[in-house]
């Protein structure tokens, strides 16, 4: 089988692996359509730690082909997406009801080159014909979508519509503004719209992505290089500023826009993630002197068999639209050279 392996930090290449045998309570799934994420391009530089060698890839959807002998969530034949963070159910935070956290090692190193096993990105590697996981990896999902638009929910839809939806307690009415317009933040901005969110405000320097932005929900889009995004907040907000920011970038310089155009008690949730030695700017005192809150968001405060099951049926109704987030279609072979320079617009899917 093929899968994109990255062995040096900045290179990676197509080569011949072999599955690892599932274990009793493992999955084997052929893996239908893999979105590639910002992050699998913050894996591969390192900004993102990850042990190497590794298989690219954590945001995909496939057909149970094989499982383990203690398997009960799936069978052969079911549709599945992957499930980036595997829960077990037990620990401290799946018990409290935060599975998002969830502490337990279910991730496998599911390839091997003959010589030695290889671990998956988030222990999936959805950048290969095939994976094996744990069934808790494996969410089942019954519906006729495109593989394509399935493969969104295991990263895109779950972080950004969750962010929105799961840990912003956005309420109708309220201001919304998204920085970043890339797969997660359309995401967002469709899980705002979900809440009744007006106004609704992205901000991208990419026009393409600003278009993508409007068809999602977005009332209002600016170019950070080119327009005055504080003094349009400002106008919009009536001086008040955003009730609530969600920053898909993660950078010092986003981080400070979406303090400084959030209201005294408004929300700010973080999504990107920058490499590990990027500081935080925002003065101390100011926190508990505007009560504004600061959310990290991990995989959008998602429990996955709850919620991907819910996005589907959205999908489904016409209320959440994946199709919009489709950019272009590409196989294995084209991910090396794609994942050296931009993505463009929109979520670049790998059919395999």
């Amino acid at each position: 089988m093929t899968a994109v392996v990255s062995r040096d930090i900045g290179a990676c290449a197509l080569e011949e692996l072999d599955l690892v045998p599932p274990g009793r309570t493992d999955v084997v799934v052929r893996v239908e359509a893999s979105g590639i994420c910002h992050s699998d391009v913050s894996v591969l530089t390192g900004d993102l730690p990850a042990p190497r060698p590794m298989v690219l890839g954590h945001e995909g959807a496939g057909v149970v082909v094989d499982v383990g002998a203690d398997v009960t969530t799936v069978q052969r034949g079911d549709r599945v997406v992957l499930s980036a963070i595997p829960t077990c159910g037990r620990c401290y935070f799946c018990a409290r009801g935060e599975p998002y956290l969830c502490v337990s090692d279910l991730r496998r190193d599911g390839f091997t080159d003959g010589a030695t096993t290889i671990r998956g990105s988030t222990g999936l590697g959805t950048f290969s014909d095939a994976v094996v996981v744990s069934e808790q990896a494996a969410v089942p999902v019954q519906t006729d979508l495109p593989a394509e638009e399935l493969a969104l929910l295991g990263c895109a839809v779950v972080t950004g519509t969750g962010s929105a939806t799961n840990l912003a307690s956005i309420r109708p009415g309220d201001s919304v503004l998204v920085i970043g317009a890339g797969g997660v933040g359309l995401c967002a901005l469709q899980g705002a719209r979900l809440k009744g969110a007006t106004p609704l405000i992205a901000v991208d320097p990419v026009a393409a992505s600003r278009e993508l932005a409007t068809r999602c929900g977005a009332t209002h889009t600016f170019d950070p290089r080119e327009d005055d995004v504080a003094g349009a907040v400002n106008e919009l907000t009536g001086g008040i500023g955003v009730d609530t920011v969600i920053d898909c970038v993660g950078s010092s310089g986003t981080l400070d826009q979406a303090w400084a155009l959030s209201r005294r008690g408004g929300t700010i949730v973080e999504i990107g993630v920058p490499g590990p030695d990027v500081p935080v700017n925002v003065p101390v005192a100011q926190i508990p002197l505007t009560g504004k809150r600061l959310i990290g968001c991990v995989y959008g405060g998602s429990s996955v068999f709850r919620d991907i099951p819910r996005y589907v049926a959205l999908v489904e109704s016409g209320q959440l639209d994946l199709g919009i987030l489709l950019g272009q279609r590409v196989g294995l072979a084209d991910v090396p050279d794609l994942l050296s320079g931009p993505l463009g617009a929109g979520r670049t899917v790998i059919v395999p």
